[in-house]
């Protein structure tokens, strides 16, 4: 996922990987 952003419950994360 590059550039883009995991939303895991109340958590949003920015991935680059």
């Amino acid at each position: 996922m590059v550039g883009g952003v995991l939303e895991d419950g109340p958590l949003i994360t920015p991935v680059e990987s």
